[in-house]
């Protein structure tokens, strides 16, 4: 249905395509031998074509999803939003305005931090993607003096947790098993 509405589109904006008064204005073309006339229908006709194969693609994108086979069209909101909500489980509680304070020992066994990151569940993936990270620290606004979005991997337990506005602290998420035979 669809595609005959689109080829009386394309007979009503492209006259003679599909016959018509246009035959009887066809002149030679000496130099060829070739009338235009022929020359212009076949022009005409790729173009039909073309179209209507547009209008025939877009037709299955539409009923029946993407291209791609066993793959449905689908919002991509929706899929984000289901692949942020996984993620946030495996970061675990969030101290909201908490600061985690660490011994002296754990401040000097490691300890890094690390601008612009945009939010808490990403210092949280940093943090659990340095095998030496146990807690971490994500700071939105570290102005004057620092940037927006620091996030500071510590390297040990927290001993004493220090409420301080506009700070986020967790532990580090659980790191999956590499099972080494498998990489051999």
């Amino acid at each position: 249905m669809a595609s005959e509405r689109a080829a009386e589109a394309v007979k009503d904006f492209v006259p003679g395509v599909m016959g018509g008064e246009e035959d009887s204005l066809l002149s030679s073309d000496e130099a060829t031998g070739r009338s235009t006339a022929s020359s212009s229908r076949r022009q005409r006709a790729a173009l039909l074509a073309v179209l209507l194969g547009c209008v025939g693609a877009a037709a299955a994108i539409t009923r029946f999803g993407s291209l791609r086979s066993g793959s449905p069209l689908q919002f991509r909101g929706a899929e984000f939003l289901e692949e942020k909500a996984a993620f946030a489980g495996q970061c675990g509680a969030m101290d909201q305005n908490m600061d985690y304070e660490l011994s002296v020992a754990d401040q000097e066994i490691f300890g890094t931090n690390m601008d612009h990151v945009p939010s808490a569940e990403m210092c949280c993936a940093m943090c659990q993607g340095v095998p030496q990270c146990k807690s971490w620290t994500w700071i939105k606004d570290a102005l004057p003096d620092g940037c927006h979005g620091q996030c500071w991997l510590k390297g040990g337990l927290p001993i004493n947790k220090v409420p301080q506005l506009g700070l986020v602290s967790g532990l580090a998420p659980p790191r999956p098993e590499l099972d080494e035979a498998a990489l051999m």
